[in-house]
């Protein structure tokens, strides 16, 4: 898979592209990337990218809201703010830009998830937010105060959802996109080994010919399963007066932000409070379009645009300032920008002198289209210098410092930040060779066509840390002065549902033994065990309906012990199995033989994967380790990890007897705490403790003993591979 291979590449995937009309992009051959933390290094960064455009590579745009916020108040708010922590506005460039159908990106998906026509495992654990209900609802009383007294119209408030992930990025995405498609859906491998998931819905921008399109979205309604129920939320939110309040306000930001880089007269509004379905929610959306004033560059976009009105509120600049004040943690990404931008197509007349900022104090100075920049792992700007020498001439534009940027955005234009990703090799020279811009290759159509997204519903997923991931994802929404507190947070919780509500591709299950007059042996224990796991997976678990069903089916067992086996899907579906129980072979009483996994053909545990401490059914190693014990007239196989650490069996822990004392591994070895374990733990007779155990420990043992929770505490011995049983 990719993620393991490390490459970089960016997907930008639309569920609406054809055959006949390809949208969606995937971006490979990573060649570098460039990236600004100052605003003051807007156009000296936008001027190093078109260079590179020109020369025949692919920009990928990625912009944080804090570098759009900063963009718009200036350097001294930024210094005043920069507590909370800056934004950055990068760029990947590549070298290939494919256009795909949708049935192309689902193959190309497939097949970099093993080749499976369903997603692998991969999902979200252990949710929990920045701020508190209470944090929340202090908040909005403040908002309501601001809003009182006429410091804003309308605040978007939004704090953070942090949470574990598990499986690979790419897998997730399937997975997030089969609930969600999206127009503006978006998988980014980025340089050091992070990753950005986006299923984003709202189109911040986007520029064909001349032509500028925006669809801000604000107005939000659940989604139901009842179908009267859901045209009945589609038919509120379209006629409801403070959704479309909301959406016009939004409108009007928008259309005075276009405003400043259209041609006179040209801004439109074709399309108002439209209602659009998404998995778990109705959006409002409008459109507002303009025709793009000439020789408009791409940071003259940003500079009049970013960061989007809708997560904003208005008027825009105040109410960043009131959202700087309220909320507690960088929103980073989310709310920022995500997208691509192609080389501009027509070059300008010599005299035109609507040029990128450059490097060096004064005007007519020089900008360097090779640096800042990072490269990939391995590769470095001589080298890529040496090739460009080779065959493929540098482009060189001249251009001067405009009179509004000043010295400082000269001084800022020359500390352009490069070394950003974690992990990177890259060693970037600021004092590299220079390029030199010259006017008359510039051009009329200064900006290419591009698409932006607003970085909603979208995930930053930071480098591999062991078995998972940590994440982020923000939410919010906005606040008006006839807004509830307990209404916006629960709205919130929708907007999060997208992710909280995806299937990871595996259930939660118990196998319990039970009989019908006595019931389900240890009942409470694994009762607490699937309500524990339910709530680290976000599962549905309404614990009234499992109590009532599984006594239910209790009563309707024959006479003599069964197996019960309980299985709960992400949704709640309960699903309750049963069998009359075997006797064991040999005989219950008798020794069983155990089998070492390693030496029959499976590779170590990993002690961090967090699967392991749950049981689910994504257990396939396991269940084949035991079958393949079986058929070897042995009960079960043992597991060690990555350490040579003893885990557990495929079906069993296990317990070994040292100096006299019963000892079990520990959990962070990385095994599922057993029911039977834990009530062997529990009883003060056995006295038994919890150790690290190895494989010299399991040979020296005086007994060992297999547990689990339908069969009871077992004697076993170790029978080695290639020795009699």
């Amino acid at each position: 898979m990719t993620d393991q291979a490390g490459a970089v590449f960016a997907l930008f995937d639309d569920c609406d592209s054809t055959a006949a009309a390809r949208s969606s992009r995937l971006y490979a051959g990573f060649s570098h990337q460039r990236v600004a933390t100052d605003p003051a290094q807007l156009d000296a960064l936008c001027a190093a990218v078109a260079a590179d455009a020109r020369r025949g590579l692919h920009p990928v745009v990625i912009g944080d809201y804090e570098f759009g916020r900063d963009l718009q108040l200036g350097p001294k708010f930024a210094a005043t703010s920069a507590a909370k922590g800056g934004g950055a506005l990068r760029f990947l460039l590549f070298s290939t830009c494919t256009k795909l159908s949708r049935g192309e990106v689902d193959a190309w998906l497939a097949e970099r998830d093993g080749g499976l026509a369903e997603p692998s495992v991969a999902g979200i654990a252990r949710m929990r937010a920045s701020v508190t209900r209470e944090a929340f609802d202090a908040a909005i009383a403040a908002i309501h105060e601001a809003l009182r007294a006429g410091d804003s119209y309308q605040v978007n408030y939004t704090y953070r959802l942090h949470f574990d992930t598990f499986g690979a990025p790419l897998a997730l995405y399937r997975r997030l996109r089969a609930r969600q498609p999206v127009r503006h859906g978006a998988l980014i491998a980025l340089p050091g080994g992070a990753w950005i998931v986006s299923c984003s819905p709202e189109l911040f921008v986007e520029k064909t010919g001349t032509r500028l399109r925006a669809r801000p979205m604000k107005g939000t309604a659940p989604r139901s399963s009842d179908s009267r129920l859901d045209a009945a939320a589609a038919e509120f939110l379209a006629s409801d007066a403070k959704n479309r309040a909301e959406n016009l306000m939004i409108v009007d930001l928008l259309r005075n932000d276009l405003a400043r880089i259209a041609r006179t007269g040209s801004v439109t509004v074709p399309r108002r409070f439209s209602i659009e379905p998404y998995a778990s929610v109705w959006q409002m959306t409008s459109t507002v379009e303009a025709e793009l004033v000439e020789r408009a560059t791409f940071a003259d976009v940003l500079r009049a645009l970013f960061p989007c009105g809708s997560i904003t509120g208005a008027p825009k600049h105040k109410t960043m300032q009131l959202i700087d004040a309220l909320e507690t943690t960088p929103r980073g990404l989310y709310t920022g920008l995500l997208g691509w931008l192609d080389a501009p197509r027509e070059a300008l007349p010599a005299h035109a002198s609507h040029a990128f900022a450059s490097a060096g104090a004064g005007a007519a100075q020089n900008v360097s289209a090779d640096v800042p920049r990072e490269c990939p792992p391995g590769d470095s700007p001589a080298q890529d210098d040496a090739r460009s020498a080779g065959g493929r001439p540098r482009v060189a534009i001249r251009g001067e410092v405009p009179s509004s940027a000043g010295a400082a955005s000269s001084a800022a234009a020359a500390d352009l930040r490069s070394e950003v990703w974690p992990g990177s090799r890259a060693a970037v020279d600021a004092q590299s060779a220079q390029t030199t811009f010259r006017t008359e290759d510039a051009l009329r159509d200064a900006c290419g066509d591009f698409c932006l997204s607003v970085a909603i519903r979208t995930l930053t997923l930071e480098p591999a840390a062991g078995g998972g991931r940590r994440g982020t994802m923000g939410v919010g929404g906005g606040i008006v002065l006839d807004s509830i507190a307990a209404d916006e947070y629960t709205e919130c919780a929708v907007k999060a549902r997208f992710l909280t509500g995806v299937d990871p591709g595996f259930r939660l299950f118990e196998t319990t033994y039970a009989t019908r007059d006595a019931g389900v042996r240890h009942f409470e224990r694994h009762l607490a065990r699937l309500r524990a796991s339910a709530g680290a997976f976000d599962f549905v678990f309404d614990e009234a309906l499992v109590r009532h069903r599984i006594g239910e089916r209790c009563a309707q067992l024959a006479d003599g012990e069964h197996r019960m086996r309980i299985a709960l899907a992400k949704d709640g579906a309960l699903d309750i199995v049963t069998a009359p129980l075997a006797p064991l072979a040999p005989l219950a009483g008798e020794t069983l033989d155990v089998l070492l996994a390693c030496e029959h053909g499976f590779a170590p545990v990993r002690s961090d994967d967090p699967l392991l401490a749950h049981k689910t059914t994504r257990r396939v190693d396991f269940d084949r380790a035991w079958q393949a014990a079986d058929a070897q007239r042995a009960f079960d196989m043992l597991f060690f990890n990555e350490r040579g650490e003893l885990t557990e069996g495929g079906r069993s822990n296990v317990f070994v007897k040292l100096a006299g004392r019963w000892f079990t591994p520990p959990l962070s070895s990385g095994l599922l705490p057993g029911v039977m374990r834990g009530a062997l733990l529990d009883d003060e007779r056995l006295a038994a403790a919890e150790r690290i155990l190895t494989l010299d420990d399991l040979l020296q043992a005086e007994a060992l003993m297999l547990a689990n929770a339908l069969r009871g505490a077992l004697s076993a011995k170790l029978v080695r591979a290639g020795e009699p049983g």
